[in-house]
């Protein structure tokens, strides 16, 4: 059994059941408006507030897969919602977690603050601020630590979105989708 939380528009659902046709698989999001018209037999996408606890028994799924929730979850939530996810993993099972922090910055200083980007990054953190907490990946690995989970690796991916260094590789523009699928 696999779920998905925030199945968006069904991507990662419909690929892990289309790629694991033995395996049950359940996306959970809060908006039935991007839903496929067609759906592999062994996925049921359903519409539920993850702001609520899990109604699912405990030790119930083999992995758990959230993605970009930080926009969702409520700030005060996220605790809780890593416990569920814990309650309802069967022993040994796999929870794979994948946040983005949007804060536009500049490694090399050329991101002034004045910089549209910069502006907008700011207006976004605090928009969603106290309501949302849009430094969860942050804080991702103690929460899960806290939660219950072990063996947690964590990884900070940067994401360049402005003028590339030299010598990076063009094909990187293509691999933000990637990151997202991950």
């Amino acid at each position: 059994m696999i779920l998905e939380c925030g199945f968006g528009a069904g991507d990662w659902s419909v690929d892990v059941a289309e790629q694991y046709p033995n395996a049950e698989v359940i996306g959970l999001d809060i908006s039935p408006h991007m839903i496929p018209e067609e759906l592999p037999e062994n996925l049921d996408l359903q519409v539920d507030d993850l702001n609520g606890d899990f109604t699912f028994p405990s030790n119930h799924f083999d992995v758990v897969h959230s993605q970009l929730m930080a926009g969702g979850v409520r700030a005060n939530r996220w605790q809780s919602y890593l416990k569920d996810i814990y309650r309802v993993l069967q022993p040994g099972g796999w929870c794979q977690m994948v946040e983005m922090y949007f804060n536009a910055q500049s490694d090399n200083g050329t991101l002034s603050p004045d910089h549209a980007l910069s502006r907008w990054s700011s207006g976004y953190l605090d928009a969603m601020h106290p309501q949302k907490d849009p430094r969860a990946a942050l804080r991702l690995k103690d929460w899960m630590t806290n939660a219950g989970f072990v063996d947690i690796e964590s990884r900070l991916l940067t994401l360049p979105m402005c003028p590339w260094p030299s010598g990076m590789p063009r094909m990187m523009v293509f691999e933000t989708k990637g990151i997202a699928q991950s």
